[in-house]
């Protein structure tokens, strides 16, 4: 009498062992040839949630089905993953993310994950692009929902960023024309407000710099400080303009001529008040 346990039929023992146990040749109903001992065949029978054991290739096709039973997730897991956090959102308080949604009275009012799914596919969907709801208070329902990119999104977000009637980062860093990194990082690290950030805009000669050339400019600075300041800078060019020379300066201040020459270019261009 054939030994059945799952989707598994035993046919014949064989010579090989593990762990001193016998395995046996196996045929699954889908006709693939398997190997397995006994102990883990009724080990399987006594744990398997989906009607196992299976060979592999079953068992994995088993496994998708039993994550859901409309097999959404085989098919997209990404789609059906953003279908079923929007419902846990809504609905389930161990949620982490629920203070912000359900708690704040936001449902899920699709019919199920699967008419979202569904709606979804048919609503233009596509890998690059996230759920958004058109009214950031209101609920996820089909015709409170679209598929947008991420600056979309962002520029929907209840916090969006404002500033002279243009809203969002990616907007407002345009329109002071710089990098949405810089202007992040004035916000958030170094604690600028907007306005402060507009006044800087208009008055700071390295604002629209690149990062090299305000390295630079920091770098030549902070060298011209250290051999010569602003007021023996002045000095130098009042004693000039009194019959004084480069050489006598540079001999006077020990230092070379090329360095009495920078110190003086530095004052004209107004780096020492930078």
């Amino acid at each position: 009498m054939e030994e059945r346990y799952g989707h598994l039929t035993i046919i014949e023992s064989t010579d090989k062992r593990k762990n001193s146990y016998v395995v046996y040749k196996c045929k699954c109903d889908c006709g693939n040839i398997v190997y397995r001992t006994k102990s883990s065949l009724t080990s399987s029978v006594k744990t398997s949630k989906n009607g196992g054991p299976y060979c592999d290739e079953c068992a994995k096709k088993s496994q998708q089905q039993l994550v859901t039973k409309h097999g959404m997730w085989a098919k997209n897991r990404r789609l059906y993953g953003i279908c079923k956090g929007a419902k846990a959102r809504c609905e389930n308080p161990k949620n982490t993310s629920y203070k912000d949604y359900g708690a704040r009275g936001i449902k899920f009012k699709f019919n199920s994950i699967q008419h979202m799914y569904k709606w979804s596919l048919e609503n233009g969907y596509t890998d690059n692009l996230s759920i958004d709801r058109i009214d950031n208070n209101g609920d996820y329902e089909p015709s409170n929902c679209r598929w947008v990119d991420i600056y979309t999104q962002a520029n929907n977000k209840r916090d969006i960023l404002q500033f002279h009637g243009i809203k969002g980062t990616k907007n407002i860093a345009k329109y002071l024309g710089i990098s949405i990194r810089r202007l992040t990082n004035m916000l958030y690290r170094d604690k600028i407000t907007l306005d402060e950030i507009y006044e800087k805009s208009k008055t700071d000669p390295l604002f629209y710099a690149t990062n090299t050339e305000r390295r630079s400019f920091a770098q030549r600075k902070r060298k011209d400080e250290w051999k010569i300041n602003k007021e023996e800078a002045i000095e130098i060019v009042n004693n000039i303009k009194n019959g004084s020379s480069i050489n006598r300066e540079a001999n006077r201040m020990k230092v070379d001529f090329k360095t009495i020459k920078t110190a003086i270019k530095r004052l004209e261009d107004g780096i020492y008040d930078l």
